[in-house]
């Protein structure tokens, strides 16, 4: 089976005047294996990020800098943020 890759270009942010492609068939393939343990509801991918946080900061190292696990709670909330406004389902959608 040829799995075609869709790609959609985005055009270069402000900071890093780098350009970006949205691989299609990637959201796919990463909403099936998704799915294979958890729920993929726009709420499900919120609760993940959130117990995850949470376990972040529940288990940390006492020798951890705060400033590294900011960085790490920072990228969950950006990924859980970008997770929600680009996976919605087809009802969602209209």
């Amino acid at each position: 089976m040829v799995i075609e890759k869709l790609h959609y270009p985005m055009a270069g942010n402000s900071l890093t005047e780098k350009s970006y492609n949205l691989s299609v068939k990637e959201v796919d393939a990463f909403m099936q294996q998704c799915g294979m343990f958890m729920s993929t509801d726009q709420a499900d991918f919120e609760t993940m990020m959130q117990v995850i946080a949470d376990q972040l900061i529940d288990h940390a190292n006492s020798n951890t800098p705060v400033e590294e696990l900011k960085m790490q709670l920072k990228f969950l909330r950006e990924v859980s943020f970008l997770l929600k406004n680009i996976v919605s389902t087809t009802e969602q959608a209209y």
